[in-house]
């Protein structure tokens, strides 16, 4: 009703992929790959890649994690790489 998007790029995005990889018992490797479907609106794509993965980063927030992110950007198309180590059991979440 209000208008409000949590990507204020979504109109240019055509898709978004997400895959996760479970590494091992304690680390878990992923990537987010937004498709831009106007090139000019790249950097607004990126922005939105870095909000969404701030979010993601306040759910998951624990001192015994380590996590890294990676954001990048080639032809229309904006990739967020992640991994989180250091997860307890996360062989049993599976």
């Amino acid at each position: 009703k209000s208008g409000i998007t949590l990507l204020l790029s979504i109109d240019v995005i055509r898709a978004i992929i997400i895959s996760l990889d479970i590494v091992d018992e304690k680390t878990a490797k992923g990537e987010f790959i937004f498709d831009c479907s106007d090139e000019s609106f790249i950097e607004d794509v990126v922005d939105d890649a870095e909000f969404l993965w701030e979010a993601i980063s306040r759910k998951i927030n624990s001192p015994e994690l380590k996590v890294t992110r990676k954001v990048t950007k080639e032809k229309g198309i904006v990739r967020l790489n992640f991994t989180v180590s250091g997860i307890k059991h996360l062989g049993k979440m599976f």
